[in-house]
């Protein structure tokens, strides 16, 4: 399998970006760095899959300095489907 970041990808603007990418999160943040630095999108990122990505998610989109509000949302019962949003 083969696959590209949103970076190397896409070159218009961006103005939302969801992931859920079981686990896979932090290392598409990293391929999608360039459009969160120019143009501050909306942001809807999982960070249940592992332990350490509500931090690690958290500190990587902040360092940007865009002052993004933030919202942490638990959509089940059970353990999984915690959404962080930046807005």
């Amino acid at each position: 399998m083969c696959c590209d970041t949103l970076d190397a990808v896409v070159e218009e603007p961006v103005s939302f970006v969801k992931m859920d990418l079981e686990g896979w999160e932090m290392p598409a943040l990293r391929g999608a760095g360039g459009h969160i630095a120019k143009g501050r999108p909306k942001l809807a990122i999982a960070v249940y899959h592992n332990a350490e990505d509500l931090r690690l998610v958290y500190e990587f989109v902040t360092a940007f300095g865009h002052g993004y509000r933030t919202y942490l949302r638990h959509y089940t019962q059970g353990w999984s489907e915690t959404v962080l949003f930046f807005c």
